[in-house]
């Protein structure tokens, strides 16, 4: 009998709560009954919702109040009273590099009246993006996308997907959560590969 939560095996949004489960299952035994290509899959949702977390502010996060008054010291230094000036205080001070993702949640604690308005991401929107990304997974995985993915192994670049899902889904209000890459190049790279997958999503 093993314990755990209710996963969609289309979208894979989690459901709260648990049960117990002793079906008999297909699935590749590796690392008590897991299957790897099941774990491999869902840690890329993983991943996507956690940088959508963090972008809205969303995670987590114990700061040691020394590093919270030299992160605030810094930025009323530098006149950065945002997310970027606490990515540079922990850059050039040199924190701890875990804080980089709560960038924007530190910088909501610190000046709460000057981040009243961070990005937010509904409920159905963020039912809407986990489809979506399950699509371009999908089509990622499928038998015969070789040739798509240009001899790439690494999965594709997750915030360029999520601006090209925002534009599938009409949703333009989110297309500005994540800075673009750094250079027109790797911008045009990610753009080729992303819409030669799409071809497969919607075949």
């Amino acid at each position: 009998m093993t314990e755990g939560c209710v996963v969609c095996i289309q979208c894979g949004m989690i459901q709260s709560g648990s049960i117990t489960e002793d079906a008999f299952t297909g699935a590749v035994v590796c690392h008590n009954g897991v299957s790897p290509y099941v774990v491999h899959r869902y840690s890329r949702w993983v991943y996507m919702k956690s940088i959508l977390q963090s972008a809205q502010g969303l995670t987590a996060v114990e700061v040691d109040p020394l590093h919270r008054t030299q992160i605030q010291e810094f930025c009323k230094q530098k006149d950065s009273l945002d997310a970027t000036g606490v990515k540079m205080a922990i850059r050039i001070l040199k924190l701890p590099y875990r804080l980089m993702r709560h960038a924007v949640t530190i910088a909501c604690e610190l000046w709460p009246d000057l981040h009243k308005h961070t990005v937010v991401i509904s409920d159905r929107e963020m039912h809407a993006l986990c489809r979506s990304f399950r699509g371009y997974e999908n089509a990622w995985d499928r038998s015969g996308s070789d040739v798509c993915r240009a001899n790439r192994r690494a999965f594709l670049n997750y915030r360029q997907l999520f601006r090209e899902m925002c534009k599938d889904l009409g949703y333009t209000h989110l297309l500005d959560v994540f800075r673009p890459m750094r250079t027109k190049k790797l911008v045009g790279r990610q753009n080729v590969l992303i819409s030669a997958i799409k071809l497969k999503v919607y075949a």
